[in-house]
């Protein structure tokens, strides 16, 4: 899951029972989730993300300026006066567009402040997933992410003042991860790394005699239905039926190494 990897490239010592949590804001969908001891305890996601503020900005100037923009400009503007928080100073900016009303070209002015009330239904959204999820995480692991913060990753994460906005409504200090943008990749190269040093370990003791790359759960014998939880397990199938093996013991004819229900190996 994305947040798991999140966590991982930001850096977060998720191995322990202490609890921490991602905000995960991407292209498309934020992910929320509170880890602790390498698997999402609590988790939501909603489909509002960064290019729900870049839609929010072209609704909002053909709404009150009678402007049409595309995409690209809607990024522009977002990346150069977008804020979900005040500023302290208030920033302009020309957007250049085309006419609602008679199809010509049109310059209008904007301002940061107006950005304020463009994202604003956006924004609440995704604070309203993030308030969902300190609502049902277990008091122990609340505890802990008043202690640890709120980080927050991707890149929807740089609008200028969506931590604050988090810190102002939770109450919770809400920080941007460094290098934000690349957390998810950065974060699933280290948990490559984990499944590398797993399957090293098992070959080196005589557990597996060989390994080779396997599909999507779909693909096990008889369709089985293999769910490995959060993160990374090991999934043992018997030689009767091909059922997933509760306990250890008798003939185990096949071994699955799964990450986040998909195999990756197969043995």
């Amino acid at each position: 899951e994305e947040p798991l990897a999140a966590a991982l490239g930001a850096g977060l010592d998720i191995k322990g029972p202490n609890g921490h949590m991602v905000v995960d804001v991407g292209g498309g969908t934020t992910d929320v989730a509170v880890l602790s001891m390498n698997g999402v305890a609590v988790s939501s996601s909603v489909k509002v993300a960064s290019d729900s503020f870049d839609e929010a900005i072209a609704l909002y100037l053909r709404r009150k300026h009678g402007i049409i923009v595309g995409q690209a400009t809607a990024e522009d503007i977002k990346m150069q006066i977008g804020c979900v928080f005040p500023r302290p100073d208030v920033l302009s900016v020309e957007i250049k567009g085309r006419c609602l009303m008679t199809g010509l070209p049109r310059v209008v002015t904007c301002s940061s402040t107006e950005m304020l009330e463009a994202f604003e239904e956006v924004s609440e959204r995704i604070i309203e997933t993030v308030l969902h999820v300190l609502e049902t995480t277990p008091p122990e692991l609340v505890a802990d992410i008043i202690n640890n913060g709120i980080v927050m990753t991707g890149g929807g994460s740089l609008l200028r003042g969506f931590d604050k906005l988090i810190t102002d409504l939770t109450g919770i200090h809400t920080y941007v991860a460094k290098d934000a943008i690349s957390c998810v990749a950065i974060g699933t190269g280290k948990a490559l790394d984990h499944i590398a040093s797993l399957v090293h370990y098992l070959e080196g003791s005589g557990v597996l005699a060989s390994l080779h790359i396997a599909g999507h759960l779909d693909g096990a014998p008889h369709g089985a239905c293999l769910h490995s939880g959060h993160g990374m397990g090991l999934v043992l199938v018997d030689d009767i039926g091909h059922e997933p093996c509760r306990k250890v013991g008798g003939m185990v004819t096949t071994v699955y190494i799964v990450v986040c229900d998909h195999i990756v190996h197969e043995a």
